[in-house]
């Protein structure tokens, strides 16, 4: 819970975690500013709805005037043109970085990824300049870096394979990837993110957000597979073969549901925490699967 009104300035809001986050945030109570760049039918009613092209230098930002904190979730993390990840992820962030230094906003959060680097890709390079952007321009700031998030939606990684090994006879399943897989719930993401941004003004800090467990891809299949009680076939595709389809699809354009720079992170990113703060959350994959199980069986049931 707040403890007094705020005016709070969030990009990236038609996003299904974003509106969890909303929600949190008591937008009966606070002035939630949505920022999406085309407005269309069928969005929530109970917040202000700004359309701003967040990439473009020359947008009119008066609604930034009066804002307590800026919530800045926006960004593209897969794309068969490779140039927005500069494009959209960086020059957004310094767009707001920029404006909410003209119009004194005193807290600024920033929505990363475990894989901000500068040798993770170009998804991962996008997000590092991008921190690094914000630490040299404001002096209140909180840089979130998560991990991968499940339990929101069929279209994110993790919840589209738990999809596949529940209903096909076979998945196509990547081998020799690096150990970057740190599952996190949702739900548990939004409660912790909720918190933090209470604490956010007049701090500086980057903080990760992570699952209690680590995978590589291949082991992540298998413990679905298992925890599931699911006989299928887990197909391995090796390392050369996956970095030859990546370079296929960048040669050829080809518009498939695998892009390159995610190929690029499974097997080059490196994920080193250091002496970084972090949240773990206590929630298991095998707690949610076996959720996932019990409501499935209720359903056949009744």
């Amino acid at each position: 819970m707040m403890l007094q009104k705020k005016t709070i300035v969030i990009t990236g809001a038609t996003s299904l975690i974003i509106n969890k986050l909303i929600d949190r945030l008591e937008p009966n109570v606070n002035r939630i500013i949505g920022v999406t760049r085309t407005l269309k039918k069928g969005l929530r009613n109970d917040i202000n709805w700004i359309e701003c092209d967040l990439a473009l230098a020359h947008q009119g930002y008066d609604f930034f005037n009066g804002a307590d904190m800026i919530i800045h979730a926006a960004a593209i993390s897969n794309t068969h043109h490779e140039s927005e990840y500069e494009a959209v992820n960086l020059q957004s962030t310094v767009h707001l970085v920029d404006q909410a230094k003209q119009h004194n906003v005193p807290a600024f959060v920033f929505i990363s990824s475990i894989f901000a680097g500068n040798e993770n890709g170009k998804y991962g390079f996008s997000k590092y300049q991008s921190e690094q952007y914000i630490c040299n321009n404001l002096n209140s700031y909180l840089i979130v870096r998560s991990s991968q998030l499940y339990g929101h939606s069929d279209n994110n990684p993790i919840d589209r394979l738990i999809r596949q090994v529940s209903t096909k006879k076979w998945v196509f399943c990547p081998i020799g990837d690096m150990i970057t897989l740190y599952p996190l719930h949702c739900d548990h993401f939004v409660n912790w993110l909720s918190l933090a941004i209470q604490a956010a003004p007049g701090k500086q800090g980057i903080i990760y957000c992570r699952g209690p467990k680590a995978y590589h891809y291949h082991a992540l299949t298998k413990a679905i597979v298992s925890n599931m009680n699911r006989k299928i076939l887990v197909i391995p595709v090796f390392k050369p073969l996956m970095l030859l389809m990546a370079k296929i699809i960048r040669l050829m354009h080809c518009k498939t549901g695998v892009y390159p720079d995610q190929i690029y992170r499974l097997y080059h990113a490196r994920i080193e925490f250091g002496n970084a703060p972090q949240f773990v959350s206590d929630y298991q994959l095998d707690d949610y699967l076996n959720m996932l199980k019990n409501f499935n069986l209720q359903s056949t049931q009744t």
